[in-house]
């Protein structure tokens, strides 16, 4: 329920991408256009109508997936971003897997080894991760391993390895957030009477960590996890800015260039939605992992 109200607002910020550079008649027109075409198709485009008008007519036709054409493109700017989503998916999700299979075991390892070497390497690792900035590290990463090395592609998406650097541009804060969590929610975990009990019965330290710990730590883990997929999908705009990386992200900045506000509007509702789609699977794991938790 509350998804659609986040929706309805998202909807409000989208429209108002037609008022942001003042009169949008002048940003559809060319330059040189006579006024008094211009007012013929302000009317025309109903923009001489009175603000809530305009809303309720922008929302009829968004239902309907009409939200105009694209000014660069000429074709219908829904379409065109749907086109895309495939391909900012599959780097968003190797992104998650990049942060998921870095964290695990750092978090893991940091926390069995607490205020030892290896809890000393996870925490540098996870603190660098937050501190660098995402561009810096694209630009390192391209060079070491594009330019100097030539093991991966450092643009476009023509070959299966092209999406590496992009992914790990895209999953690196994620993944050192990820790995900060794991390691303090394992702690609290294993300080509790019933880890004792089992590792008084013989169970090993990994035993007790892969049966009874990360389970109960994975709840906070699974939390973070969802805001963090707000903050990657900020990362793929850039790691498909600087990579060349043919997704609806690159699409999007390319659109703020040239003002082309459909594109922008599309772009805008559905990244809403996706961050209200993850965070629903999120609250559905939690009923999963712990069964005591009740879905509204």
């Amino acid at each position: 329920m509350h998804g659609v109200f986040v929706l309805f607002g998202i909807s409000t910020v989208v429209f108002a991408l037609t008022w942001l550079t003042g009169d949008p008649a002048s940003v559809l027109l060319p330059v040189n256009t006579p006024p008094d075409q211009v007012e013929v198709f302000r009317h025309q485009m109903g923009f001489d109508q009175p603000l809530p008008v305009q809303y309720l007519a922008f929302l009829g036709r968004a239902v309907h997936g009409d939200f105009g054409v694209s000014f660069r493109n000429r074709t219908a700017a829904l379409p065109l971003v749907l086109s895309r989503l495939p391909v900012t998916l599959k780097l968003m999700a190797s992104a998650l897997l990049f942060a998921v299979l870095v964290a695990l075991p750092l978090g893991m390892l940091a926390a069995a080894f607490h205020d030892k070497p290896p809890d000393y390497l996870a925490r540098f690792v996870a603190l660098f991760g937050q501190s660098v900035a995402t561009p810096w590290l694209g630009i390192m990463l391209i060079f070491v391993f594009a330019v100097n090395l030539r093991w991966l592609p450092s643009s476009g998406a023509a070959q299966p390895q092209s999406i590496i650097l992009p992914a790990i541009v895209a999953g690196a804060y994620s993944a050192a957030g990820l790995t900060r969590l794991l390691r303090s929610s394992l702690l609290e975990v294993l300080s509790n009477e019933y880890i004792r009990t089992a590792r008084a019965k013989g169970l090993t330290m990994w035993m007790v960590m892969w049966r009874h710990a990360l389970k109960n730590a994975a709840i906070p883990f699974i939390t973070f996890l969802g805001i963090q997929i707000t903050f990657m999908f900020g990362n793929t705009v850039i790691a498909e800015a600087m990579f060349a990386y043919p997704g609806m992200s690159r699409l999007a900045v390319e659109a703020i260039t040239t003002r082309d506000v459909p594109v922008i509007q599309v772009f805008v509702l559905l990244a809403g939605a996706l961050v209200v789609v993850v965070n629903f699977v999120a609250d559905l794991l939690y009923a999963w992992l712990d069964p005591r938790i009740q879905l509204a």
